[in-house]
């Protein structure tokens, strides 16, 4: 007995059977339909990584290249071994190779086309040989409808003009014919016809002697006689051997294709099966896009942890119901399959699922030898993303009645003859499903010998998977380790199934209850109940329905907790998230108000300027010390009202309670510095800004800057730190840096600079500006030129800083 055939008489090999034929019918070609119904099973597990891998990497194919398609083509095969064999084919066979050939060389340049995502499937591209010139050969000789071209030899133009032409004759004189009256007369109607490829006219019965020739057959009725005029059987003979002149020219154009092909048929065949072998892997991927199916990380130490898994038969089943749904209007159906999340450990040697009949036992213990196969033939599994999911080199499954009354084996007989088997050829690293063993005999004495052989199997190095009913089993599995129990839901009120496995917890048979629900006589009920009460069943049977009651009662409250947590959970995080939202909300809207500020702040200080503008006319026009005096006071009550006005964009604390280390604003100008002494009687104070210290008028002070709107202070300091830098005029400060700025923010910076360094009867000041592209240079040069500022300016000398500087001569 091999191991295999274990396998063979399983309800599970039906199922796969199934599997196969549904993957078979998305391939595109008849010998993609073969690979598919006889789906290689992977030995090993690096193997069975790599079908996975190629039926991942022919999905992302599909739905990045939408050119990429595998067309139907036909089996090549019995027509090179006709080749090999010294045989010739068609004209029509020829254009088939040609196709096949075409596509073999498109599908390669695909692969190479996506080579980098591909690198599984690009390795298939080397076995696609490179048929260019085979495929040549045939299109020079046969057109796209499968017949040999006129122009295909030289020889072959040439008789073909000349069949041509004996045609083209025997018309002609076919139509002289037909204008004689004394013809048409016996011809039965006007046409002409062929008989054994030669040019015959219909000629009544009666008339036949009337027009001499050969005779070349008969209507059925007898009232037409088909005859070769005379006068047309040279020109008969003349097209006769123009027509074999052709057909033996065919011949061995048709010789000459197959002697081409003849030395690359074993490379044509390679790529032909390395193409079905593509057609079978796309037909996965197919499935696998069908069935909402993943790949999952394969492991050789019995883990399983698949997600929301579903039995990919049912799924198929649903798919069928959504297509009969949508053929009928106002008629819905539940089309979901109950996914489940199946985790079995390592640590599990044998598993136990007990539970009532019908509540889906079965079709945990087949999903799992689906499964089991299915990765070992590189399909895809309908689970979630993330599953894990053992490689077992070999799967053993008896499933469903085994009786064989050919053999004269009773189902107890023949599960037992199987399990012989199983014991004697099982070998580590495989997988056991067994549904209800040891049943059809003594349940004590069933009980007994499955739980025997369940610890045998699980201590030679398998993983057991069974179902059952016997308490023994259950309670083993409860309290011994390495054992797992695991339970098929039933819904008692509703008498369904949920058909959903709860692991950890043994499941109730539920006979009576179910029993009743199905209308059975409430007395035999009651007796029944009644037998159990008084230890009628084993005492084992109460114990375990008692844990069992417990244990569901826990999950219960389990789940509801979880569904609570998770509810909070998802509040919580909507809470947050909203929270966040409303507080990027309220700081862009506070940058908004400030940005507004502060361009309304520019635009006061663009009128103030005009006032300056005024006030020097008015100076120069007076030209005496007093007026000067007069207008540096006005000018500093001014700029002092401008920056008060604005004062309330800030929160300032009042100049009595400032502390060393304060963060306090220097109105005049517009910056954040740190106080380094208390004020005095001096009424000025030392402020650092930045790595310079400053002497500052407390009256140029607004207060210390809370610690709550030190950032937004932060980001004002770094918007100015470059005119604070080169603006200290009250520290003889003549330079202004305005590298970097744009040309109108560099303008606004030199009239600022001037308006003070003017003031301060500064007589030079220095702008640096850079070489850079020569624009700024230019656009500040011609704004001195109108100043009324400036005297002159003229670029730096070498050692001032050449040309990437300007000095200003100031009135």
């Amino acid at each position: 007995m091999t191991k295999f055939s274990l396998l063979r008489k399983a309800e599970i090999v039906l199922e796969w059977d199934v599997l196969l034929q549904f993957l078979s019918k998305h391939a595109s070609s008849e010998i993609g339909k073969s690979l598919c119904q006889k789906l290689h099973l992977a030995q090993h597990l690096d193997e069975a990584e790599q079908g996975l891998g190629e039926t991942s990497e022919m999905l992302e194919l599909q739905r990045t290249q939408a050119s990429f398609t595998i067309d139907p083509f036909p089996d090549l095969r019995p027509m090179l071994t006709r080749i090999q064999k010294g045989g010739m084919l068609e004209a029509s066979e020829f254009r088939q190779i040609s196709v096949v050939l075409g596509q073999i060389m498109k599908i390669k340049a695909n692969l190479k086309e996506a080579q980098e995502f591909i690198p599984l499937l690009y390795r298939k591209a080397g076995v696609l040989n490179d048929h260019q010139q085979i495929k040549g050969f045939i299109d020079h000789c046969v057109d796209n409808e499968g017949n040999i071209r006129s122009s295909a030899t030289l020889d072959l133009k040439n008789f073909s003009f000349m069949l041509q032409a004996s045609r083209e004759r025997i018309r002609k004189r076919i139509d002289v014919m037909f204008s004689k009256p004394a013809i048409l007369e016996c011809l039965q109607e006007k046409y002409f016809d062929l008989r054994a490829n030669r040019y015959v006219l219909p000629v009544k019965t009666e008339y036949k002697g009337r027009i001499p020739g050969i005779v070349h057959d008969v209507s059925t009725s007898g009232a037409t006689i088909f005859i070769e005029p005379r006068e047309l059987v040279e020109l008969n003979n003349q097209m006769k051997v123009s027509e074999l002149e052709v057909e033996r020219e065919i011949r061995k154009i048709l010789h000459d294709l197959a002697e081409k092909i003849s030395p690359h048929t074993t490379a044509i065949v390679e790529s032909l099966l390395c193409l079905a072998e593509l057609d079978c892997i796309a037909a996965k991927a197919t499935v696998s896009h069908l069935l909402d199916a993943n790949t999952v990380t394969l492991n050789t130490q019995g883990d399983i942890q698949l997600n929301q898994a579903r039995h990919p038969l049912l799924v198929l089943s649903r798919l069928s119901d959504r297509v009969a749904v949508s053929h009928a209007e106002g008629t819905t159906k539940d089309s979901e399959v109950i996914a489940n999340d199946i985790h079995i450990t390592r640590e599990v040697r044998g598993l136990v699922i007990s539970g009532p009949n019908a509540g889906g036992k079965t079709v945990t213990l087949k999903l799992l030898g689906l499964f089991s196969l299915m990765v070992r033939a590189g399909l895809h599994l309908p689970c979630s993303t993330g599953s894990i999911m053992g490689f077992f080199s070999e799967i053993y499954a008896d499933i469903g009645d085994a009786q064989d009354l050919s053999r004269d084996l009773s189902s107890f007989s023949a599960h037992i003859t199987f399990i012989i088997g199983l014991l004697k050829h099982a070998t580590p690293g495989g997988i056991i499903l067994l549904d209800e063993p040891a049943t059809s005999t003594d349940p004590t004495e069933g009980a007994a010998l499955a739980e025997a052989l369940l610890i045998r199997l699980a201590d030679a190095g398998m993983k057991v998977v069974i179902t059952t009913h016997y308490p023994s089993l259950k309670l083993l599995a409860q309290s011994s380790q390495g054992f797992l129990n695991a339970s098929a839901e039933f819904d008692i009120a509703t008498l369904s199934p949920t058909y959903r496995v709860l692991f950890g917890m043994p499941g109730r048979s539920s006979a009576i209850d179910i029993a009743g629900r199905l209308g059975m006589d409430e007395a035999l009920l009651e007796d029944a109940l009644e037998r159990v009460a008084h230890g009628g069943i084993v005492r084992d049977e109460q114990s375990i329905t008692k844990i069992v009651d417990e244990l569901q009662d826990q999950q219960r409250e389990l789940e509801k907790e979880m569904i609570r947590a998770k509810v909070a959970r998802e509040e919580s995080e909507y809470f947050s998230k909203t929270q966040r939202a409303i507080t990027t909300h309220i700081q862009q809207a506070e940058r908004e108000l400030k940005k507004k500020a502060r361009k309304k702040i520019n635009e006061e200080f663009s009128n103030v300027k005009q006032q300056i503008h005024q006030l020097l006319k008015d100076i120069k026009k007076e030209n005496s010390k007093a007026a000067l005096k007069k207008a540096r006071e006005q000018l500093g009550k001014i700029e002092f009202g401008v920056k008060e006005k604005f004062s309330d964009l800030t929160v300032k604390v009042p100049i009595e309670q400032l502390q060393v280390d304060d963060q306090v604003e220097i109105i005049p100008l517009g910056v954040v510095g740190t106080l380094c002494e208390l004020p005095g009687a001096a009424r000025r104070v030392r402020v650092r800004i930045g790595e310079r210290v400053v002497s500052v008028d407390v009256g140029h002070l607004g207060g210390r800057v809370e610690l709550g709107h030190k950032e937004e202070k932060l980001e004002q300091t770094t918007e100015q730190e470059v005119v604070l830098s080169h603006n200290l005029m009250e520290l003889g400060e003549d330079v202004l840096d305005v590298r970097g700025k744009y040309a109108d923010q560099a303008v606004y910076e030199v009239e600022m600079f001037l308006d003070k360094a003017s003031l301060l009867e500064m007589a030079l000041i220095r702008v640096i500006h850079g070489h850079g592209t020569g624009k700024l240079k230019q656009v500040l040069r011609k704004h001195l030129k109108a100043s009324p500022y400036v005297v002159s300016f003229r670029p730096g000398h070498q050692n001032e800083g050449g040309d990437g500087i300007t000095i200003v001569s100031l009135k």
